[in-house]
């Protein structure tokens, strides 16, 4: 990858000017800014306590750390060339890269890259033309049946500070090394979830020392599934979990939740919007498995051309045992309609 120094003042022009998601992470004394384009990285580094920190924190910082690409965006709004999204995968594992409805007038290409350079990833492209069914499985807006059974930490109702509805769970936690807290909650009566895809929930941490970690337990009567962990940000994000790993039971009568966070410094978990979402009806575009162990080696190139209002997911699946990065980007280049 490329890595392109900037002042901060040029890198806010760039972001803007190319629609890409501002990134971070930091020291005690310094923040490093960057934003992913393709196989470049624009980056700056800011001295907290000067003008341009205090200019980003007061401006940015909240709405920083995003996924680089939020559910359904609209192509239009981006223009032509789609900036390629970047995930690392844990082994073994699958991620949704791309979730994206499609306008009418363009035929899009769909490429991807395997970004590690070792690690061998099976793509697979879909077309979603049902509506996607999104079911509340708990507001969150009471504790009510949660409750913290490992680590140190008191649950509480936050009002003020929430995603929907009328407040959110609040954890203040402890811990410190490398304690864990974990919010549970039997379910019951069951809940079906054997239709549904995804399994979802917003979450934030009041800060990022030693970088908090959340993932998800999922149970049915003794039988258990635990997703791989995610990094937590400062600002609400949601956290995706994908159902179709589960094989080890059929989720019928799923009994009970378990969010674990990893905290090793004294601060505040925020837990909002706990739900699942369905495809709806589907067909698959196309699949390839790259088999490529060159640093930005083109996978494939797939035309795309769907009606108006479709949508198009791309998911990947590391099919190596260790983890690795891999990229998907899409353009419009070419009207075809």
């Amino acid at each position: 990858m490329k890595n392109v120094d900037l002042t901060y003042s040029a890198f806010l022009s760039t972001i803007a000017a190319k629609f890409l998601a501002i990134q971070f992470s930091e020291t005690p004394d310094q923040y490093f800014l960057f934003a992913i384009e393709g196989n470049i990285s624009w980056e700056t580094v800011l001295l907290k306590g000067t003008s341009d920190a205090t200019d980003f924190e007061t401006n940015y910082k909240a709405s920083s750390n995003k996924p680089l690409f939020p559910p359904q965006v609209n192509f239009k709004d981006l223009g032509d060339n789609i900036p390629i999204a970047l995930v690392n995968i844990a082994a073994n594992k699958i991620a949704r890269v791309i979730d994206l409805e499609i306008p009418a007038g363009k035929r899009w290409d769909i490429s991807s890259w395997d970004a590690s350079g070792s690690n061998d990833g099976f793509y697979e492209l879909i077309e979603l033309f049902g509506t996607q069914v999104d079911t509340l499985r708990d507001a969150m807006d009471a504790t009510t049946g949660w409750s913290i059974t490992v680590g140190p930490g008191t649950l509480s109702l936050d009002t003020t500070d929430k995603v929907q509805g009328t407040g959110s769970l609040k954890i203040s936690g402890t811990g410190t090394g490398g304690a864990q807290i974990t919010l549970q909650k039997t379910v019951s009566p069951t809940q079906n979830w054997s239709a549904d895809s995804e399994v979802a929930f917003w979450c934030k941490a009041s800060s990022l020392t030693n970088s908090p970690k959340v993932w998800l337990r999922v149970s049915q009567a003794a039988t258990t599934y635990t997703f791989s962990q995610q990094a937590l940000g400062t600002a609400w994000n949601e956290f995706r979990f994908d159902l179709t790993e589960i094989t080890n039971f059929d989720k019928t009568a799923v009994s009970k939740v378990e969010i674990f966070v990893k905290n090793t410094a004294s601060r505040d978990f925020h837990f909002d919007e706990l739900h699942t979402l369905s495809l709806g009806d589907s067909s698959e575009i196309d699949h390839f498995f790259s088999g490529a162990k060159v640093p930005y080696n083109h996978i494939f190139s797939v035309p795309i051309q769907i009606p108006a209002g479709h949508r198009v997911i791309v998911n990947v699946t590391n099919k190596q045992g260790v983890a690795g990065d891999f990229e998907v980007g899409m353009n419009g280049n070419e009207v075809t309609i």
